[in-house]
């Protein structure tokens, strides 16, 4: 009986850690633990990457998708694109969504990739802006703002990182 017991001790302890670990209440703080890690655009290498982290930086998990990839807060510096034509300036930095169902596309450090887009913006959405650039679309060229990250837009890093 003494060593049912023990037996017993030990697999709880040695099990409770792994339990504990893999509950999480989303969103949560995570630290990056490798040297350096690729953002992405979505859950998966063939994605394009959107920046590159430094060990130690912070990031918002918001869920943990198949194949281990996790969805994060767009990371600080993140940046995305609308098309100009369909915004309506405010000013030099601030504007606003003109017409309904405008595609905001996730942008990156790494060249003018807009391929990828998570979210439509509503008319009357306000929007940050941070920049202006011809972009070649697969319509053809356009004039494209660079804003930041609309609400609830996302990014991906392994969660191995």
């Amino acid at each position: 009986m003494r060593a049912f017991n023990f037996v017993t001790f030990l697999i709880a302890t040695l099990a409770a850690p792994c339990v504990t670990a893999q509950i999480k209440t989303f969103p949560y703080e995570a630290k990056v633990v490798v040297d350096e890690v690729f953002v992405r655009s979505g859950a998966g290498d063939s994605y394009y990457p959107t920046q590159k982290l430094p060990r130690e930086t912070v990031v918002t998990v918001h869920r943990h998708d198949p194949g281990g990839w996790y969805m994060i807060d767009p990371p600080q510096g993140s940046f995305s694109w609308i098309p100009e034509r369909f915004v309506k300036r405010m000013s030099d930095t601030e504007g606003e969504v003109a017409e309904e169902s405008v595609i905001a596309f996730v942008g990156s450090d790494f060249g003018d990739e807009a391929s990828v887009f998570q979210r439509r913006l509503k008319t009357g959405e306000k929007i940050t802006i941070l920049g202006q650039r011809q972009i070649i679309m697969s319509s053809g060229e356009q004039s494209m703002l660079q804003i930041a990250p609309p609400t609830r837009e996302r990014r991906w890093i392994p969660g191995s990182a």
